[in-house]
């Protein structure tokens, strides 16, 4: 049979196995683009919605923080200077002030909310030292023996440490002008390599701390300390956080303990 005798039948069955295929698979792959631009489209409203709250609630706080600074205080007779405050903000975000609101400095320095919150990541882990606005600091590491010379203040002891914690080293933020410092971040780590970081800022007269935490990715609660309140942050990944006040001192321990650990070893804390 020739050629030109067998293309009808090839056009015939050709035709007759189009007329066959099922009509969703002509618009399959136009149907999975559609579907994943509608995903897409989801994904960055999410993500400029986040974005949105995530600004809203920083302003949020900033505002609160002069508030707290400028404010006038309520005329009591037992009125302290000295205060600590957790406030839910837009976003699923908490946002926790610690301040010394003793107005007899001139000027207030203020320190802006800073956002951390995971194990792993540094920035997260470790209270970073915070220099005063137009003065440029650098952090060095001095051994136990040099810090009470580096500090403005007496640090307190750690006679209690966590089991199988041993101190690894100190850093203190240095100003150019050589003071001494207001600041100093201890850590801590133990044979796995976990580390246990703790942040020590006296706050002078007119200067507010504040960091914020995620309510959607972690739990706040506010707990009660031998010497006061304190604000403790449990992270998915086992990492708490413990904020709180001694005296004017701002107090800030991140580490991979339980909670009770964690308590016990605040609780420890001796000033001198």
């Amino acid at each position: 049979m020739e050629d030109e005798d067998n293309d009808p039948l090839f056009d015939e069955a050709f035709e007759k196995a189009i007329q066959q295929m099922p009509p969703a698979f002509h618009s399959t792959h136009h149907n999975s683009w559609q579907i994943t631009q509608k995903k897409l489209k989801a994904l960055n409203r999410r993500k400029r919605r986040n974005r949105a709250l995530r600004y809203v609630a920083l302003i949020t706080a900033s505002i609160m923080i002069g508030s707290f600074l400028f404010g006038t205080p309520a005329k009591t007779k037992a009125f302290s200077p000295i205060y600590q405050s957790i406030v839910e903000l837009p976003g699923q975000m908490f946002s926790f002030f610690f301040g010394n609101q003793d107005k007899s400095d001139k000027g207030a320095k203020t320190i802006p909310p800073e956002e951390r919150d995971t194990s792993h990541d540094k920035s997260n882990n470790e209270s970073s030292i915070h220099p005063l606005p137009g003065l440029e600091s650098h952090t060095i590491s001095v051994m136990e023996a040099e810090v009470n010379n580096k500090l403005a203040f007496t640090p307190p002891s750690f006679p209690q440490l966590p089991e199988g914690y041993q101190l690894s080293r100190i850093d203190i933020s240095v100003q150019p002008n050589d003071a001494k410092s207001n600041e100093v971040l201890y850590v801590f780590k133990n044979d796995e390599e976990k580390l246990l970081r703790v942040n020590l800022q006296q706050l002078e007269s007119g200067s507010v701390v504040g960091s914020l935490a995620s309510a959607a990715s972690s739990t706040v609660e506010s707990i009660s300390l031998q010497r006061g309140k304190g604000y403790l942050t449990s992270m998915p990944n086992e990492t708490k956080k413990l904020e709180f006040m001694l005296a004017n001192l701002y107090i800030h321990i991140v580490g991979n303990l339980s909670k009770a650990d964690l308590i016990a070893f605040a609780e420890s804390m001796n000033q001198k």
